[in-house]
């Protein structure tokens, strides 16, 4: 059976009972929220072959470092670069629905093409990428350390698997715990999550894609911003006061 399986859903209440039915006997479930079902799984950092991601993400260290005195490993830069928009091998995820819902749907003033939900079995990545023994790795195993250090020494960190991993973070950020997040980190293989999984023949899929039907659409978006209100229930920063003023106060 493909480790990858697409699916549609026409409602929130049939998303909702796909999801149950498929994760009824998951350990943890991750969620990622895109605005189209075109967006694969590929980090910032690799979607453009004319960026250099070593020298941005030195730079950024080494401009950045008075900002941040407390920042002691790479990782730790990574979820820094990836708070304030700066490309980085961080794919962001979520260990509740909510976000990935908010972020498939939102803002209400941008056009949806075909809002998609990923939900992904972090534990059976685990398995694949053998970073732990069915614990999911934090920020400081050994191993997300290696695929940290990636960034900065220009591709040459040795060991580094090929398999994205996941990683639970440590909330540095207030905007990392209001929204649960979570990060899959890329390794030595650039090609997007799904499509080193395709060709995997294993046992269930560990990584669903639900994409929301055309007539649902707008239903959807409607339904997230009325569950939604303040958008700093999940950005409890600047970014959410700002998101709070509207499109129009840029």
């Amino acid at each position: 059976m493909p480790a990858v399986s697409e699916n549609q859903f026409d409602s929130l209440d049939d998303l909702f009972r796909q999801i149950i039915k498929i994760t009824k006997d998951w350990d943890s479930v991750w969620y990622r929220g895109v605005r189209s079902a075109n967006f694969s799984l590929v980090p910032k950092v690799l979607r453009s072959s004319n960026y250099n991601e070593n020298i941005v993400s030195v730079e950024f260290r080494r401009r950045m470092r008075v900002e941040f005195p407390s920042m002691k490993t790479d990782f730790d830069w990574l979820c820094a670069m990836q708070h304030f928009g700066v490309p980085t091998r961080l794919l962001d995820w979520s260990e509740s629905l909510f976000p990935a819902l908010y972020f498939a749907t939102m803002p209400l003033s941008k056009k949806l093409n075909s809002s998609t939900i990923w939900v992904l079995n972090p534990f059976a990545l685990v398995e694949l990428v053998r970073c732990g023994e069915g614990v999911i790795p934090t920020q400081d195993n050994d191993i997300i350390l290696n695929y940290s250090g990636y960034s900065f020494d220009n591709g040459q960190k040795k060991g580094v698997g090929k398999f994205p991993s996941p990683v639970v973070p440590d909330f540095i950020f207030s905007r990392l715990k209001a929204q649960n997040s979570c990060f899959t980190i890329h390794g030595s293989d650039n090609r997007p999550l799904e499509a080193q999984l395709a060709d995997m023949d294993i046992d269930d899929p560990i990584l669903y894609k639900f994409t929301c039907k055309n007539r649902f659409i707008s239903s959807l978006a409607l339904s997230v911003n009325l569950l939604c209100g303040d958008p700093s229930i999940l950005f409890p920063d600047i970014e959410g006061f700002h998101k709070w003023l509207g499109p129009d106060s840029s």
